[in-house]
């Protein structure tokens, strides 16, 4: 008997999610995010750190991640490694931005297999290209005693500069927009942080006037021969000055932002109704603070070679801006008089 088998070849097709490739195939990748520098940052103070490495970091993984549309936390990201002091800023701040990260420096993750490298701008360099020619802005301001240049309060025009000096350096890619960069990173960071929730140590500085008071060198500093904080520039009387504010009715309080981790820093600048402070590091928070927020900044006039990152960040941020000039270089002491002439000026 001749035995007949027949075979049956049934295929069955489901179909696949709309997302499939995007979060199947698509698999996890690692990037370094390499200084816009040759020179390595072990120096490097806390103002250059956050607008020239930190915050444009972010922006670039920002960018990055909505390029990809990850659904997942998986791609890798490495920070540039600075010093001790840096780093930990890093990992406190980027550690709760739902980010999968490490530092670390490149020559350590050179064995890594399709390792790609983010060169990230220098946003404080661009900011002081922005500022324009350092002795024609410092001689205007001798002349004035006070920077209002209308193009600095202008976005629009702004904006036209910073494309400018941006495609000339860079290539014009995605960046040339650094004002919706820098309000991008901005809404991020605060809307990750969730500051609502300020907890006791920084409830007290809600609403309230901040005098900054820079904080002493820290054995690194003192180990690696830098000069830091309070041995730089300080502020001279600012209990006594604390208490007679006070004692006319203007909520003051005196914060420290050196011994407070960048978060804090984050929360209080936020919070706050406005800062006065000497002119230093302490002022790259500004960018967290809220509009119409006052910010007092006191520097000597040999400064005016140097303009002020607060001044361009000022307008962009809508916060009323004002320098006081003061003829003692280092360690000007506060006048009450004038500041209480300030604070009571909501104009």
């Amino acid at each position: 008997m001749t035995k007949i088998h027949f075979y049956l070849n049934l295929r069955i097709v489901f179909p696949l999610p709309e997302n499939y490739l995007s979060t199947t195939l698509i698999m996890a990748k690692s990037y370094y995010l390499k200084y816009d520098d040759s020179r390595e940052k072990q120096d490097i103070n806390f103002h250059h750190f956050l607008w020239g490495f930190l915050l444009p970091a972010l922006h670039k993984i920002i960018n990055n991640e909505e390029i990809l549309k990850s659904e997942s936390n998986s791609n890798q990201y490495y920070f540039h490694s600075s010093n001790p002091i840096m780093n930990a800023i890093t990992n406190n701040l980027v550690s709760k931005l739902e980010i999968n990260y490490s530092i670390a420096n490149y020559y350590n993750l050179s064995t890594l297999n399709d390792l790609s490298i983010i060169t990230v701008p220098r946003w404080d360099h661009m900011i002081t290209e922005i500022l324009g020619n350092k002795k024609k802005v410092g001689f205007d301001f001798y002349l004035k005693k006070f920077f209002t240049f209308k193009w600095l309060l202008d976005p629009s025009i702004i904006k036209k500069k910073i494309k400018k000096i941006y495609h000339n350096k860079y290539g014009g890619d995605d960046d040339s927009n650094f004002i919706d960069a820098i309000i991008n990173v901005r809404s991020y960071v605060l809307n990750k942080l969730e500051l609502s929730d300020n907890g006791s140590d920084t409830e007290k500085y809600i609403d309230k006037y901040l005098i900054l008071r820079r904080s002493t060198e820290l054995d690194y500093h003192k180990k690696n021969n830098l000069a830091y904080g309070a041995s730089r520039r300080n502020l001279v009387g600012i209990d006594e000055t604390s208490q007679y504010l006070r004692e006319q009715n203007i909520p003051i309080e005196i914060f420290e932002p050196g011994v407070s981790s960048i978060s804090q820093q984050i929360a209080v600048f936020n919070k706050c109704k406005g800062i006065i402070g000497i002119r230093g590091a302490e002022f790259a928070n500004i960018i967290w603070m809220r509009p119409n927020s006052k910010l007092i900044l006191i520097q000597n006039p040999g400064s005016f070679w140097n303009p002020p990152l607060a001044r361009l960040l000022a307008p962009i941020f809508s916060l009323d801006y004002h320098e006081i000039i003061t003829d003692v270089p280092h360690f000007p002491k506060l006048d009450p008089l004038l500041l209480v002439n300030y604070l009571n000026n909501d104009e």
